[in-house]
């Protein structure tokens, strides 16, 4: 239930940004937008939920513009006018939509993930005063006869 909230915020932040790019510049059509809304807002969605505790802010928003990118492409070459720049428009659609994910990720991490810690990754240092010596008595049979130690 509290991923309802950011979803509608992620869907409503994305749709303005690639309506301004795609709709604006390129003169694509609403149902073009929109497709491109949902189905790049459904798979960042994702990525932001499960990465961004693990990865780092500059890393995850690299991994953005590479989804914008490959979303805008394979969605502009099914759907969008021919006379549509497909690759110009997936650039810049991508360019914007980081601009965006930074102050989403922002309230992401501050908003939602504030309780999820990591902590997996985590080095675990211990005093000097744990570690011990261990010792024990040989493992090896003394009638085996590859035992190199023959008393």
């Amino acid at each position: 239930m509290k991923y309802i909230g950011p979803l509608v915020i992620k869907f409503i932040l994305t749709t303005i940004i690639v309506s301004i790019v795609l709709g604006l510049f390129f003169n694509v059509s609403f149902a073009g937008v929109i497709t491109t809304s949902v189905l790049l807002t459904g798979l960042a969605f994702l990525g932001d939920v499960f990465a961004i505790p693990l990865i780092e802010k500059s890393t995850a928003l690299i991994g953005d513009f590479i989804l914008a990118w490959v979303v805008v492409l394979f969605i502009g070459s099914m759907l969008f006018n021919p006379s549509v720049q497909i690759g110009s428009a997936a650039f810049l659609t991508a360019a914007a939509v980081i601009v965006g994910e930074v102050f989403f990720h922002r309230y992401m991490r501050r908003e939602v993930l504030s309780n999820v810690r990591n902590t997996e990754n985590k080095v675990v240092y211990l005093p000097k005063r744990y570690f011990q010596t261990e010792f024990s008595s040989e493992l090896d049979k003394p009638d085996d006869p590859t035992n190199q130690d023959k008393k």
